[in-house]
């Protein structure tokens, strides 16, 4: 909603831009043998070219807030989703700094420790089936 204040600084924008039009016609005319058709003529696009600027403007910033919105939360979207990113590779960099190689380093203890063992076991089978033969 709109302020009392706002109208009553439009209506005094409009008297304003009235009076200068008046005026620039009846300057317009003192000089010239025109008539009064076109002297409203004239007074009517010297108006319209005052006020139309102002009000294609306000046309224009009207229909450009959504897109100021729009492309402020795609912003914050972006620097969301990048935050995000940034967060999974630090995460992804934990894990595999703190869980992954020690887990690749116990899985390679073992697969070793597993060799020793059959190792030492077919040598205690084989000498058991050596004496056994015998």
């Amino acid at each position: 909603m709109r302020r009392w204040w706002f109208y009553l600084v439009l209506l005094a924008y409009a008297l304003l831009i009235v009076a200068v039009t008046v005026l620039r016609v009846d300057e317009m005319s003192t000089g010239a043998d025109g008539s009064r058709p076109a002297e409203l003529a004239a007074g009517v696009i010297m108006l319209f070219t005052t006020v139309g600027p102002a009000w294609v403007a306000e046309l224009t910033m009207r229909r450009r807030a959504a897109a100021v919105v729009l492309s402020k939360e795609r912003r914050k979207l972006v620097r969301r989703i990048r935050r995000a990113d940034r967060q999974r590779l630090a995460a992804e960099h934990y894990v595999e700094s703190h869980i992954a190689r020690p887990t690749q380093r116990w899985d390679a203890e073992a697969a070793r420790r597993r060799a020793v063992y059959e190792t030492a076991h077919r040598r205690q089978t084989a000498s058991l089936v050596d004496r056994v033969s015998r």
